[in-house]
């Protein structure tokens, strides 16, 4: 599970909800990643557009929890989505590393 977070306030709240989870990545603004200081789970700062970080998620996470507004997840995930329930097949320059994605393998 993946858990994203751009502001202070979605930092707290990722930061509580962290607790009770087992094996988690945190994305965060780098601003923000000192509140996560502690937390059991991988921290993964972030600084410019969290667009660039989406693709990854999707692809490697199947849950993946924004605390954004509803209407910035939509336009984060969009452009992802085949279907109601489905990924996108995505080519290698569409994941963070460029290496072949989970929803397309052999790309």
């Amino acid at each position: 599970m993946a858990l994203v977070a751009v502001t202070r306030p979605g930092a707290l709240q990722t930061r509580r909800l962290a607790g009770y989870l087992s094996t988690i990545r945190i994305v965060v603004s780098t601003p923000h990643a000192p509140l996560l200081d502690g937390v059991s789970g991988e921290v993964v700062p972030y600084s410019g557009a969290l667009s660039t970080q989406v693709a990854g998620l999707m692809d490697g996470f199947n849950q993946v929890v924004f605390f954004l507004s509803v209407g910035a997840v939509v336009r984060l995930i969009t452009p992802h989505l085949r279907a109601k329930y489905e990924v996108r097949a995505c080519s290698p320059s569409t994941t963070p590393d460029g290496s072949s994605c989970r929803c397309c393998p052999g790309t």
